[in-house]
């Protein structure tokens, strides 16, 4: 049975699907890359720092007079720092290829480039051979079907 949500059941709960500043700083990063630091790019940054700090100058200036490379660092320094806990920081890595450093500079040494995508499930590969698994997966797959095949109670 499915159960639609009416105004009667409603938890009165407002689950943020997507914030401003993400808006905000997706916008800065897409700037950034079109045509290097733009004026509009720097508006977009600077206006999350500006909320985040507050109206103390002091203790978050503006942006100004970064290369290409150095606002796309801030870019992403502010979205670790904006959204800290909110469990956006994974897909910053992976989009920005520094998965794999990071995790292992901070103890994770088993990380791997494949861990950047998940196993295709195998009821999918089963629906369509022409799938591919995703690398690193296909010997984990084979021995998690050996196991669950042979070493059941």
């Amino acid at each position: 049975m499915i159960r639609y949500f009416t105004r009667s059941n409603d938890s009165g709960v407002n689950y943020p699907i997507l914030r401003y500043a993400d808006v905000l700083l997706m916008y800065a990063e897409a700037l950034n890359e079109l045509n290097g630091p733009t004026t509009e790019a720097y508006m977009a940054i600077n206006q999350v720092r500006q909320r985040a700090r507050m109206n103390n100058v002091n203790v978050l200036t503006d942006l100004k007079d970064l290369s290409q490379t150095q606002f796309r660092e801030a870019v992403f320094k502010e979205r670790r720092l904006e959204f800290a806990f909110e469990g956006q920081r994974w897909f910053d890595l992976v989009r920005s290829g520094q998965m794999v450093l990071v995790m292992q500079a901070h103890g994770k040494t088993s990380a791997q480039k494949f861990h950047e995508l998940l196993p295709i499930p195998q009821r999918e590969i089963d629906a369509n051979p022409a799938l591919q698994q995703n690398d690193g997966y296909k010997y984990q797959l084979f021995v998690s079907y050996l196991y669950s095949s042979f070493c059941k109670e």
